[in-house]
């Protein structure tokens, strides 16, 4: 289990817990080397299958290295190994709110700012569909 402060790869400190999908969890971290805030997912440890998991979570971040030029689709800029052996990744790092946090706020979005997201979505899943994400 990943703590705040905690340093993965030797140089990346663990700043803020983002999310957790019960399969890894993203932190905005910061690069102890540049000074620069950047984003890690990490594979959770309490998978069943950790060691076909972490061949899979690795298999996947080798593909998005190859990016896929969309300013909505994050660049991984590298994959590491935790101390305990767990894979994990490193990424710009996007300052933002998620659609249920605005939601959460505002509650319904107008049907111009709908569209303009949906628009936004569709545009990106187009984008790793042409690459063969999807």
């Amino acid at each position: 289990m990943l703590v705040e402060g905690e340093y993965l790869g030797g140089k990346y400190r663990l700043d803020t817990f983002l999310h957790d999908n019960g399969v890894s969890s993203v932190w905005a971290a910061t690069d102890m080397y540049t000074n620069r805030k950047v984003s890690i997912e990490a594979l959770s440890d309490t998978l069943p299958d950790q060691a076909n998991s972490s061949a899979r979570f690795t298999q996947a971040a080798q593909n998005l290295t190859a990016g896929v030029p969309h300013p909505s689709i994050r660049v991984v800029e590298e994959i590491g190994q935790s101390d305990q052996g767990y894979p994990f990744l490193v990424m710009e790092h996007v300052e933002g709110k998620s659609l249920r946090a605005l939601l959460e706020e505002n509650g319904a979005i107008p049907l111009p700012r709908t569209i303009a997201i949906v628009r936004a979505l569709l545009e990106t899943l187009s984008a790793a569909h042409d690459h063969g994400w999807i």
